[in-house]
């Protein structure tokens, strides 16, 4: 189970690392000057603001495994972080065009909901099957 919250640490990581190439992949400093520059800098803030959740994520899932498996907190943490990435392929679908490249994406966003669903649901298994 602890390997489990560790890998979704490193998939927190890896999107806290895609978010924080936005700005040089999409090219915003050019991109954006289409909006208001208030509608710019919201879509900045709210990036800047992902990148930071994410690494909170795999902070917790990298350091804090143990905990997160082994308390109620934890576990909450974990349905939370489930929670999430299941809200932002709900969004994926409801926001964005489907096709291949976000069809992709709507799989990865949905694998870590399963894979965080599945620490936690598994995670008081294993706890209670020790007690």
């Amino acid at each position: 189970m602890n390997r489990l919250v560790k890998i979704g640490g490193i998939f927190n990581l890896v999107f806290a690392a895609v978010h924080l190439g936005f700005w040089q992949v999409l090219n915003w400093p050019a991109s954006l000057h289409v909006l208001s520059d208030h509608d710019a800098a919201i879509v900045q803030v709210l990036n800047s603001c992902l990148i930071i959740v994410f690494t909170i994520f795999a902070y917790l899932s990298l350091f804090h495994t143990r905990e997160m498996v082994a308390t109620g907190l934890g576990r909450s943490a974990l349905w939370s972080i489930a929670i999430f990435w299941l809200l932002r392929s709900v969004m994926q679908s409801f926001f964005l065009e489907l096709h291949v490249g976000s069809a992709v994406f709507l799989g990865i966003y949905l694998m870590g909901s399963a894979l965080f669903a599945w620490s936690a649901k598994n995670a008081g298994n294993h706890i209670h099957a020790q007690a």
